[in-house]
């Protein structure tokens, strides 16, 4: 009955080892199960033992790769094992004895064993050089930022400027002017404005007339920028002026005052020529709100506004933040 279990063992293990190629086993753990009945079966210590015995050295400090189990059959003891893979591996079967079974998987787990050991390691695959051109350096170009320059916070101006139909058929004089932007970008701006025309001598019969306006008021543009140093705007302005009359050479000469109020439509150029400093041109219409007559008693009509008057201008704008 001895030699009979030795022969089952044997081709046990040859059938065994011709599996063992593809299991991927690597410095397996043994875990040993009894069935019920199969008490006579080495335990997981003396299993362990009976492998040391045999030359094994299963390790400890990695997962079960080897399940060893023992089981009792209506015609004696089986066991099997169950390696890395999840295949099962019968070794003996209805053996009338477990010692037989056991010694079976015993060296079953060892031959395993020092199969993996003898298994050359891999070489790491040895990375592959090859000479690559080396790209030309780039030097780094900062990127522009492209965004809009805030526009000045405001301007003064200073303007000569030529009336049609205000005091006198063409009456010269000057113009000052501030303005802020009340937009960051500078699309949208409001000022102050003042006008004086000088008197403007006229002869009538034996004497003279001398008329003057002087006068200031409030304006609202909207501007836009053509390239990076021509502006444009379309302004309106409302200005209360104070028209002066004075005769002299008449047998009754007096000087009278009448207030003047108009509102204006103007176009407005404005172009840089050196740093803040731009030239200003504008043309405007101004309606008389009020229109006052003059008249003298001898002579007759002296001044009647007409019912639409013209303003041109031209001068220099400074920029201030």
């Amino acid at each position: 009955m001895r030699c009979r279990e030795h022969r089952a063992i044997l081709g046990a293990l040859v059938v065994f080892a011709a599996t063992l190629g593809s299991s991927g086993i690597a410095h397996a753990e043994v875990k040993v199960e009894r069935s019920e009945g199969a008490d006579s079966c080495p335990d997981a210590a003396s299993f362990a033992e009976q492998v040391r015995d045999g030359g094994g050295e299963p390790a400890s400090d990695t997962a079960a790769d080897i399940s060893v189990r023992f089981e009792r059959t209506k015609q004696g003891y089986r066991s099997s094992v169950r390696v890395a893979d999840g295949a099962y591996r019968a070794i003996v079967e209805d053996a009338p004895t477990c010692d037989g079974v056991a010694e079976a998987a015993a060296l079953a787990v060892k031959l395993a064993l020092d199969m993996e050991a003898a298994r050359p390691v891999a070489p790491a695959p040895t990375p592959s050089v090859v000479d690559a051109p080396v790209a030309p350096r780039r030097e780094s170009v900062p990127t522009a930022h492209v965004d809009e320059a805030r526009a000045p916070l405001g301007e003064l101006s200073a303007t000569g400027v030529v009336a049609f139909g205000i005091a006198s058929p063409v009456a010269p004089g000057v113009r000052a002017g501030a303005a802020i932007a009340l937009d960051r970008r500078g699309h949208w701006s409001l000022g102050l404005t003042g006008l004086l025309l000088p008197a403007q001598s006229r002869t009538l019969g034996e004497g003279t007339v001398d008329l003057s306006v002087q006068g200031g008021g409030l304006e609202g543009c909207g501007r836009s920028r053509v390239g990076r140093s021509v502006l444009l705007a379309l302004c309106t302005r409302f200005e209360a002026m104070r028209l002066q009359a004075e005769a002299r050479g008449f047998p009754r000469s007096e000087a009278h005052a009448r207030p003047l109020f108009g509102g204006t439509l103007l176009g407005r150029a404005r172009a840089t020529v050196a740093g803040p400093v731009a030239v200003v041109v504008e043309v405007g219409a101004l309606v008389p709100l009020v229109r006052q007559r003059f008249s003298i008693d001898t002579v007759g009509l002296v001044y009647d506004p007409p019912v639409l008057a013209a303003t041109t201008g031209i001068g220099l704008a400074v920029d201030f933040e």
